[in-house]
């Protein structure tokens, strides 16, 4: 169902007001896409065009059209078909698609008689790149050399202004991303409470699922990782059918979607609740890594500063550890860290768990403004292999943290989900029939 309030009228009269004179924006919801033979995938709209719309039908379009200082917006929608209806669900209709505040609403048939117009004197068609259907729609009107006074001769990218308002969170954003870092919180701690020797992956993927589910949030963010051991080593892996072994971690990279906003937790604990010395060792300087991290999150700083202070920490431990060798100086130099941390130190959060919005302004990095939610994840990942020392070889650790950049002090969406040592081993296999500390 439609979720048209003023929020959504206030997105589109930003994003005409980024829209340079002379111009058509045409954003598709996107369609229903196969699995196999004739069973679909469930529908999942287009995360710009649910913030542009907070519609959510298959095969609807949202036009703008700007002249000089003057825009309007179009809906197309699909028709109601009663027979239709039936099978997939009831839709709203043209008619009730007038209440979600733009100009005008039509059937989504009448997109293709409507194009010219709108493209009609225009200099510049934005759309989405990943969006096939968009473009075929906009390509013959598009430098047509013939036409080349009537149509736009420029396309541009969409991503460039919507994304630039997607990347500030406003406040009934940050509502449901708490929310949504809340319930997956308590999922995250299911799975340790699921935990024991024997378990299988698939089984820790099944209790996220299910604590989820119970709160409301019907679909995950991505497809959970639930990498026990070496697995761990694999940063997507997904297969989850690997069974868990006494005395191996589990690493679970896990986000539920609530009301379309993503969450992304990332917890390693061990599999017997009891971590090993050199485990634990691990373990508390991924911690300090992401502490360290986490504390550069703050206006005026840049994701290459958080990343800088993970890499710092990490490369500081490791060559007290004897795991990495030389100078921090020559480390830096070499990149040595890399060898067994390769990722960058986090992500910006949102509709998507990798929003889209940009890290560069040209050469420069972003500057962190309040409002702006990303991931914190530092790890280390030591793999299976001759030449990685042996007391560490198959060991997989990331910690990830859902964070919103405020005025003053970060704040941490994903607090609930414990990752003190102590903590974790308090809850690890307590629905199992391990006993703690056992």
């Amino acid at each position: 169902m439609p979720k048209h309030d003023s929020i959504h009228v206030n997105r589109r009269t930003q994003l005409a007001q980024l829209m340079p004179e002379q111009s058509v924006s045409l954003l598709y919801s996107s369609c229903v896409k196969i699995r196999n033979q004739d069973a679909a995938y469930a529908f999942r709209v287009d995360s710009s065009f649910w913030y542009l719309t907070g519609f959510d039908e298959p095969d609807s379009w949202l036009v703008i059209a700007k002249k000089t200082n003057e825009f309007v917006t179009a809906i197309y929608v699909p028709h109601k078909e009663e027979a239709k209806e039936r099978w997939d669900g009831r839709r709203l209709g043209v008619e009730a698609a007038e209440k979600l505040g733009c100009t005008y609403a039509y059937a989504n048939t009448e997109l293709g008689d409507h194009l010219a117009a709108w493209l009609e004197h225009k200099q510049i068609i934005y759309s989405l790149p990943h969006q096939n259907q968009a473009t075929r729609q906009v390509r013959p009107y598009l430098g047509a050399a013939d036409r080349g006074d009537q149509y736009p001769q420029e396309w541009k990218n969409l991503g460039s202004l919507v994304y630039q308002m997607r990347w500030i969170k406003d406040a009934t954003e940050l509502a449901t991303m708490r929310h949504a870092a809340s319930i997956n919180s308590l999922a995250h701690i299911q799975c340790m409470r699921q935990c024991a020797p024997g378990r299988f992956e698939y089984q820790l993927e099944a209790a996220h699922r299910y604590e989820s589910l119970q709160h409301g949030a019907l679909h995950q963010a991505y497809a959970p990782i639930v990498a026990t051991g070496a697995n761990a080593c694999v940063l997507h892996y997904i297969t989850n059918t690997k069974q868990l072994k006494d005395g191996d971690l589990v690493l679970i990279d896990a986000g539920c979607e609530y009301d379309y906003y993503a969450s992304d937790i990332t917890r390693t604990f061990p599999v017997n609740g009891k971590f090993t010395a050199i485990q634990r060792d691990l373990y508390e300087l991924v911690l300090l890594a992401q502490q360290h991290a986490i504390n550069a999150c703050r206006p005026g700083n840049t994701w290459v500063d958080i990343h800088a202070a993970a890499r710092k920490r990490l490369t500081m431990g490791l060559l007290d550890m004897k795991l990495l060798t030389g100078s921090y100086a020559e480390c830096e130099e070499t990149n040595a860290l890399d060898a067994y941390y390769m990722h960058k130190t986090g992500h910006w959060l949102g509709l998507d768990v990798h929003d889209p919005s940009s890290y560069r302004n040209g050469r420069q990095a972003v500057t962190l403004e309040a409002g702006v939610v990303l991931t914190v994840e530092p790890g280390l990942y030591f793999d299976p292999k001759p030449q990685v020392p042996e007391r560490v070889r198959g060991i997989g650790i990331r910690i990830e943290d859902d964070v919103l950049i405020t005025d003053g002090e970060p704040e941490i969406l994903t607090v609930a989900a414990p990752k003190l040592p102590d903590d974790m081993s308090e809850i690890i296999g307590c629905e199992t029939g391990r006993r703690t500390g056992g």
